[in-house]
C-alpha cells in the first residue's frame, strides 16, 4: 500500500492540466434568428473563435471561413449579429463582414480602419449599427448592410458605447453610454434617439436613466416598441425597470436581486437576453447566493415565485411615440 505524502496546498498533483483547460470548448455568445428556428452561435475550441448556424433539422454549417472573429473594443466580446438571412462579423481586422446563413464567402461591409464591436442589424436588415473604436475615440457608427455605402458616426461624444439596440419599426435606437473615469459598473447613461433620412441620423436624443453613480444595463424594446426594459443599479442590489416611453412612467418589475454583472465583455449578456414577447420578459436572477436561475416575469411576477407587484413611478417628459411608432 503506497504512503500517503504530505503535499504544500497548490502543489498536489491534477490529471487537469492548464493545456487540457485551454483545449476545452467554451460558448462565447448565442442568437436564435428572429422569425426562423436557426441557431447561431459563436464557440471557441481552443482558443479560436468560429461562428456557426444551424437550422432545424439539419447540420450546423461553419460561418467562418478564413476570418478571425473578434470583438475590437475594450475588452473584446460583440463578435456578431443574427438576421433571418445573414449574420454580421466583427472580425480581428476591424472590419464588419456580411456572411449569408446558407453557402457563399463573406463580404466587407466596413473599410479597414479602427476596430468595432456589437454590430446589430436593423429589424428590416438594411442597416447595421455597430460599436467602432479608433485612436482611441469611440462612436456608434452605422453602415448599409451591404456595404455601398460610407459609415456614418450615429452617435458621438461620450468616451463609451455599448449594447445599441433598435426599436421594432427602425425608427428608434438605445444603447448605454459613459466617460471617464467610470467603468461600465461604476455609472452608465440609458439613451434613447430617434431617427430619420438615409442614411439614418439621430434627429432627437434623450437620456432616460443612469448616472450620478448608476449603472444601467442591456436596454430591450418591447415587441409593439412602446416599452423598453433595462437593469440598473441604484444600491446594493439591482432592478429590472420597464419604462412606457409614451408616458415617461417607469416601473420597477424585480427589486433587491443580483442581476448584474461587471461588463468586462460586450458579448457578455448578464442574462443571454431579456425578452419581451407577449408580454413575458425572461431572465436570470439572483435571490440568494449561490443560487441562479431562469425566471418568467408578467406583470411584476414570476413564473416561480409569486413576488411582490412593486410599481414605482417616475414621471419623465413624454417622448414623441407617434413620430416612431
Amino acid at each position: 500500500m503506497t504512503q500517503k505524502q504530505m503535499l504544500p496546498y497548490g502543489l498536489w498533483p491534477s490529471p487537469i492540466s492548464p493545456e487540457l483547460i485551454s483545449q476545452g470548448m467554451r460558448l462565447n455568445d448565442v442568437q436564435w434568428v428572429k422569425g426562423c428556428d436557426t441557431l447561431v452561435w459563436s464557440q471557441s475550441p481552443s482558443g479560436k473563435t468560429s461562428i456557426l448556424a444551424k437550422p432545424a433539422g439539419e447540420a450546423p454549417l461553419d460561418l467562418t471561413g478564413t476570418l478571425q472573429p473578434a470583438g475590437g473594443v475594450g475588452y473584446g466580446g460583440g463578435e456578431f449579429t443574427a438576421g433571418k438571412t445573414c449574420v454580421i462579423i466583427a472580425s480581428k481586422d476591424g472590419r464588419l463582414y456580411r456572411r449569408s446563413l446558407s453557402y457563399g464567402e463573406a463580404q466587407a461591409i466596413t473599410p479597414a480602419f479602427g476596430s468595432t464591436a456589437s454590430p446589430t442589424l436593423s429589424p428590416d436588415e438594411r442597416w447595421v449599427m455597430f460599436v467602432h473604436t479608433y485612436e482611441g475615440k469611440d462612436v456608434l457608427g452605422l453602415v448599409d448592410a451591404g456595404g455601398h455605402l460610407w459609415p456614418t458616426m450615429l452617435a458621438m461624444g461620450a468616451d463609451f458605447y455599448m449594447q445599441p439596440v433598435w426599436s421594432p419599426n427602425g425608427k428608434a435606437v438605445a444603447w448605454v453610454e459613459w466617460n471617464h473615469p467610470n467603468m461600465p459598473w461604476d455609472s452608465t447613461r440609458l439613451k434613447f434617439a430617434l431617427l430619420d433620412g438615409y442614411p439614418p441620423a439621430i434627429v432627437e436624443a434623450h437620456t432616460l436613466d443612469g448616472g450620478d453613480e448608476m449603472p444601467i444595463f442591456q436596454p430591450e424594446f418591447s415587441p409593439d416598441g412602446r416599452y423598453l426594459s433595462y437593469l440598473r443599479q441604484p444600491g446594493e442590489t439591482d432592478e429590472l425597470v420597464l419604462l412606457d416611453l409614451e408616458s415617461g412612467e417607469k416601473r420597477v418589475l424585480v427589486k433587491d436581486a443580483i442581476l448584474l454583472r461587471p461588463a468586462w465583455v460586450r458579448a457578455y449578456a448578464v442574462m443571454p437576453g431579456i425578452l419581451l414577447e407577449k408580454q413575458f420578459i425572461f431572465l436570470k436572477a439572483n435571490w440568494q447566493p449561490a443560487h441562479s436561475r431562469w425566471s418568467k416575469f408578467r406583470q411584476g411576477k414570476s413564473a416561480r415565485w409569486n413576488l411582490p407587484h412593486t410599481h414605482h413611478s417616475a414621471k419623465y417628459r413624454s417622448l414623441p411615440a407617434a413620430k416612431w411608432r
